[in-house]
């Protein structure tokens, strides 16, 4: 760590949420294409890239009405400047509608082209006998075709793909779990394929419950995660169904619902007996859950100085107050906290309510940029020191390093060494016109 680096060992860090993982977002399925309509067959000069004040259809829908019939197509492609991107597109959208004779229309207006999105809309979409023209045609079957077959429950297509060498990998069950393709994923299993560890997690993040409850039925190994993640997404019919058949819980479980703000969850959970520690309150502090601290404080849950800490750095006042009325043990980094992150109202409700400042909070506010907030804790008799500037040089603040000697702070060679070695050179030429000590830095 930096000499001139806040002496608290959480200064610096000034990323939210590292403390949990969020949900992974569902693995996006390939759209099915539209059904034809009139109205877009009898207007296909239309852009659909434009605004069009008589729909309010994405453009997808457009395109998979030209492409669903071969006299729209080649009407669209008659009235429209057939570039490279075009021609592509055509293909794209030919494969999604899964009509072989457009596909084949499409392929012979773009000659030498062969790409594998084509093959994935084919696939993902179920069109096994357009996909298996593409491959006699030399188009490329790799894992993203296999993978979109499995995400979309395609498991002719799969099977296909597997007899002719494109067999599935563990990556195609953890895609098959996450997108809630049941048949997919029992003929994984029944086949004894390759499976990625931990499909429990994949379901439970995504929601997929059938899933789970047939890798229940097959004995898959679980742990306490299953239980934490489903009160994270507050998926409480899941949690009550993991816990009654049997599967472990423990703290995570709680401060996960927390994290998340999931009040009933963790009514259930507690109520059921999972244990709970202060990082549940720490996390409905930092995450502005007040309704959720209130609960878990009035139902004995433990706290400590961390909720001040936490609820500081992300400005929540209204839980400042709530703890600070109710007896919550103080933290003497509330104010470091709030200046790091430049939250002004909070320091100064911090500071009004009695919680110390030093030196460090000049420092943490100078590497930060944040003048406004320096002047007013320097107008409020917060001390400062020699950090102080070398932390505006480090962050390059010039503005504020100025400021600072201007108005008596010290400063050392520390000043010269953070600009010199981060290469902030407007820094460096103006500590070294002011004359900025740096006898004792090494050359």
């Amino acid at each position: 760590m930096d000499p001139t680096s806040i002496s608290n060992k959480r200064a610096l860090a000034l990323d939210d949420d590292d403390d949990a993982g969020k949900p992974s977002k569902q693995p996006k399925r390939v759209e099915k294409a539209a059904e034809p309509d009139a109205f877009y067959l009898d207007n296909l000069s239309t852009d659909p890239k434009n605004d069009d004040t008589r729909l309010a259809e994405p453009a997808d829908t457009f395109y998979g009405n030209v492409f669903a019939n071969l006299e729209c197509a080649e009407y669209w492609e008659a009235t429209n400047e057939m570039t490279q991107d075009n021609r592509d597109l055509a293909c794209h959208q030919a494969a999604k509608s899964g009509i072989l004779r457009i596909v084949q229309w499409a392929c012979e207006k773009n000659p030498g082209f062969q790409d594998e999105i084509t093959c994935q809309y084919a696939a993902g979409n179920g069109h096994l006998k357009v996909l298996q023209w593409l491959h006699d045609n030399n188009f490329p079957l790799e894992a993203a075709t296999r993978n979109s077959a499995a995400e979309n429950d395609q498991l002719e297509v799969l099977k296909w793909l597997d007899e002719i060498g494109c067999q599935p990998d563990e990556k195609t069950s953890s895609v098959a779990v996450a997108c809630g393709s049941l048949e997919v994923v029992k003929w994984l299993h029944a086949t004894q394929r390759p499976l990625e560890e931990d499909l429990y997690i994949t379901a439970v993040e995504h929601g997929q419950f059938e899933v789970l409850q047939f890798l229940c039925e097959k004995e898959f190994p679980w742990d306490e995660n299953i239980c934490s993640i489903a009160a994270m997404n507050g998926d409480i019919h899941i949690l009550k169904w993991a816990h009654k058949k049997g599967c472990p819980w423990d703290e995570n479980t709680c401060w996960k619902a927390a994290f998340s703000g999931q009040l009933d969850t963790l009514k259930y959970a507690h109520k059921n007996g999972c244990p709970w520690n202060e990082e549940t309150c720490t996390m409905a502090a930092k995450h502005g859950h007040l309704d959720l601290l209130t609960w878990a404080r009035e139902n004995g849950c433990p706290w400590d100085e961390e909720v001040f800490y936490e609820a500081a750095r992300k400005g929540h006042l209204d839980v400042l107050n709530y703890a600070h009325d109710n007896g919550c043990p103080p933290n003497e980094d509330t104010c470091l906290a709030a200046a790091l992150v430049g939250q002004w109202e909070t320091l100064q409700w911090a500071h009004e309510h009695g919680f110390a400042w030093d030196a460090e909070v000049c420092a943490g506010v100078a590497l930060a940029g944040n003048l406004d907030i320096l002047m007013y804790a320097r107008d409020n008799g917060c001390p400062w020191d020699e950090k102080t500037c070398a932390s505006a040089a480090m962050g390059d603040h010039l503005h504020v390093l100025k400021w600072a000697r201007e108005n008596g702070c010290p400063w050392d060679e520390r000043t010269y060494a953070h600009a010199k070695s981060m290469k902030h050179s407007e820094v460096l030429a103006w500590a070294v016109a002011n004359g900025c000590p740096q006898d004792a830095v090494a050359e």
